[in-house]
């Protein structure tokens, strides 16, 4: 075992260190104790981030079924979103979007945007198409440097972006004859499940209605503003045209008892 500090990191990273990395194991509990069931991240469907790991010691090393229940992406956005609470006493840069001056905005959108929670980082669409002083980014001294960088020229990402060379990045929305830099991510993390109990647990819920209203029954409805909405005879037709009849029910405007979709976890 070696304890870390800086001396021993720098010395790590040299050209002449033979280190391959370094590796941090943390055993976790649920929230609600041991054994407690935990809700891991569901994709498209419903999917669960199945996996099959090694595990165990040398002696009882066997395969072993795994859930990610945090993979490397989502750790690397939480990681950036700590680095952003304490960019200050770290002294870390941070490029700012502002949005301000654009009014035409939803109001539940936010009108600054750091470039610690850019979705690629400095390779970010945000990025390329904001401007600075009245001037297209990529065009100022600054922008430039930032877009030309690569991991063999990467001081001005240590200037704007050192995420991004912990994190990976892939300069890929400039077009075909631009920079397609890119570079691996130095650190990976993830939270993953041994050996789940089961995969199959459910939960329903209902969403209850203290009118009781009937989610069976038709309507006719504003999309653009929910609250216009009337109810229709069983042989009324609407007057606002939709692509599928079952979309005039009082369960699309938020009324009625619905049973909603199971979640796995």
């Amino acid at each position: 075992m070696v304890d870390l500090d800086a001396g021993v990191l720098i010395a790590a990273c040299s050209d002449e260190s033979a280190d391959a990395g370094i590796t941090i194991t943390s055993a976790l509990e649920p929230l609600g104790g041991p054994g407690s069931p935990v809700k891991p991240a569901a994709y498209e469907g419903g999917r669960l981030q199945e996996d099959r790991r090694w595990w165990g010691t040398d002696a009882d090393r066997g395969k072993v079924d795994v859930l990610v229940i945090d993979n490397e992406a989502s750790q690397a956005n939480r990681l950036e979103a700590a680095l952003e609470q304490r960019r200050g006493e770290l002294g870390l840069p941070e490029i700012v979007l502002d949005l301000t001056s654009a009014g035409s905005l939803p109001r539940h959108l936010p009108r600054q945007i750091s470039s610690f929670r850019f979705p690629h980082r400095n390779a970010d669409a945000y990025l390329r198409d904001a401007m600075m002083n009245g001037a297209g980014f990529q065009k100022t001294e600054t922008g430039a440097a930032v877009f030309d960088a690569t991991a063999n020229n990467p001081r001005a990402l240590l200037q704007w972006f050192p995420q991004a060379l912990l994190f990976g990045f892939w300069q890929s929305h400039l077009g075909k004859k631009r920079s397609q830099a890119k570079l691996a991510r130095a650190w990976a993390s993830e939270i993953v499940g041994i050996d789940p109990a089961t995969t199959e647990t459910r939960r329903e819920a209902t969403k209850g209605d203290p009118l009781n209203l009937n989610v069976d029954d038709r309507i006719d409805w504003n999309e653009s503003d929910q609250s216009d909405w009337a109810a229709l005879e069983l042989d009324e037709s609407p007057t606002r045209p939709k692509p599928q009849a079952a979309k005039f029910k009082l369960s699309e405007i938020g009324h009625g008892q619905v049973i909603t979709e199971v979640s796995h976890f």
